[in-house]
């Protein structure tokens, strides 16, 4: 049974190793309230960034870009903040037989003129099939073909994956690009339908956007002019926010309180976000699910949430936010030590030595050190191997691991994150999935209703649970901080800045 002297003795362990996570961009529980402020239509708004993205490329894209593209493209559908998805450019969907129906918006237009229509939609899903070097085709696997009905109306014929289309088109793959720009090198230029349109863009410095006066939606273009810098640095995003080189910055979770000292504001939202052990149960030592509880049980979350993330987390031991509704409310983390003693004794785990892979960055090896010292209190012996980010799939595949520390940025499905973790080509999980698991995801997967999915997610949690197949340690937050004028701050599922929608307080 968990007693204040293990806890407090994992307090001081994490307490000790804090110190690490000082570079990390990871969470804050504080949350963003209703702003009802009118904006000044002509300011200008100054965002500091600290990741310098990559292409602009929906189809090519990952979530570092994701900040960069939400100013100019609109998406299908829309996942709000809730969890719920709501029209955007489609403005109904319905399902006959296996296939899709989306109803699109009408009278809306590109940012080079171009009308955004039914051949639009199907040029763009065209291309995220087939497009050389495309990142988003596992996502659009059981899409057949897409048909033009009339102007206003695409089918999506699918072979599979009813449950997972209409989410998966709420991010990259529901991007639309004018397709008189796809002769263009869209890895640096941007046309959308969205509130902004791009005025310049120096990758890794600084990107200009202004309000695209036909949007559809103008009232998402808060300010005339958008800007987000690059700075990698933490400590100088804070100087930038104090000197007016910017408004707005997103923030280290231990300059907080510096920020709240200088006036600013703390905004934050709920995020998918995830820190996680992944286990690798086609090892020996871990193919017991008695040892595989030992590490979860002997791993204080609540520790690690308060030294690490400065308490800026929720600690969870399932890959759902307790927040989502999808989410299983039976499972709770857990913090028994002298049962994880016991387990790892009567499982033989106490003998072993496991190789706990992860990348070289200093949050990773941080949350490392400071797993490796609970699980010694448990009689868990941990080797730490650290490689450069860059060949960490290469790690992975080599099979030569335990356990390997990760930050998972989050989906847009719990379909898409629980295959990621257990599905047959996922590099977290070398081993094939027990059957129940196997079986619910595909039922997760082929459900097309949302809220009779809300079940099949739940016991899907309580499957990978009794097998106790990933450790789950916490679901962090991003924090933003502004200036006490800034208003309109949205969150996002990936815990990334949406600039859309953020304006300037009129005087």
């Amino acid at each position: 049974m968990r007693t204040n002297r293990h806890r407090a003795r994992a307090r001081k362990i994490v307490g000790a190793l804090a110190a690490v996570a000082l570079t990390c961009g990871a969470a804050t529980t504080a949350s963003a309230g209703a702003d009802d402020r009118a904006s000044d239509p002509d300011a200008t708004v100054t965002f500091s960034y600290a990741i310098p993205g990559g292409t602009f490329d929906p189809a090519k894209a990952n979530w570092t870009s994701l900040a960069f593209l939400r100013p100019v493209y609109d998406t299908l559908m829309v996942r709000t903040e809730a969890g719920t998805i709501d029209p955007g450019l489609a403005t109904e969907w319905e399902f006959d037989g296996d296939d899709l129906v989306i109803t699109l918006r009408e009278g809306v237009v590109f940012h080079d003129g171009t009308p955004f229509d039914a051949e639009a939609v199907k040029a763009n899903l065209d291309r995220q099939l087939t497009v050389d070097g495309g990142t988003q085709k596992s996502l659009l696997d059981n899409v057949e073909s897409v048909e033009v009905v009339d102007a206003s109306t695409v089918r999506i014929n699918l072979t599979g994956g009813q449950g997972v289309i209409v989410p998966v088109l709420t991010t990259f793959p529901g991007m639309m690009v004018s397709p008189a720009a796809f002769e263009s090198d869209l890895a640096t230029t941007m046309v959308g339908t969205g509130p902004y349109r791009l005025v310049s863009a120096d990758l890794g410095v600084e990107i200009v956007y202004e309000r695209f006066e036909d949007a559809w939606q103008p009232e998402q273009a808060s300010a005339a002019e958008l800007r987000i810098i690059t700075q990698p640095d933490a400590g100088q995003r804070l100087n930038q926010m104090k000197s007016g080189d910017a408004d707005a910055a997103n923030m280290d979770p231990n300059l907080i309180e510096d920020a709240e000292s200088a006036g600013m504001q703390v905004l934050a939202k709920s995020t998918d976000n995830m820190w996680a052990i992944n286990l690798n149960t086609t090892r020996p030592a871990l193919e017991s699910a008695d040892a595989r509880q030992a590490i979860s049980l002997a791993i204080d979350r609540e520790a690690l949430v308060e030294g690490l993330d400065f308490g800026f987390g929720v600690a969870s031991s399932q890959v759902i936010p307790a927040d989502d509704a999808r989410a299983n409310a039976d499972i709770t983390p857990a913090y028994d030590i002298e049962e994880a003693r016991s387990l790892a004794e009567s499982s033989g785990l106490a003998g072993e030595t496991l190789v706990f892979l992860g990348s070289a960055i200093p949050t990773i090896v941080g949350y490392q050190e400071a797993i490796q010292a609970m699980l010694g209190e448990a009689g868990i012996n941990v080797e730490i191997r650290n490689v450069d980010s860059a060949q960490t799939p290469e790690a992975l595949a080599d099979g030569d691991w335990d356990l390997y520390m990760n930050f998972y940025p989050g989906s847009a499905d719990p379909w898409i994150t629980f295959n990621a973790f257990f599905g047959p080509d996922s590099i977290w999980f070398p081993g094939d999935a027990p059957g129940a698991v196997a079986e619910l995801m595909d039922a997760a997967e082929a459900e097309a209703d949302q809220e009779a999915r809300v079940p099949i997610f739940q016991e899907l949690a309580q499957a990978v649970d009794d097998e106790s197949l990933v450790v789950v340690i916490s679901h962090p937050q991003r924090p933003v901080i502004a200036n006490a004028d800034i208003t309109g701050f949205q969150g996002n599922v990936f815990g990334v800045p949406q600039l859309r929608g953020m304006g300037r307080a009129a005087e």
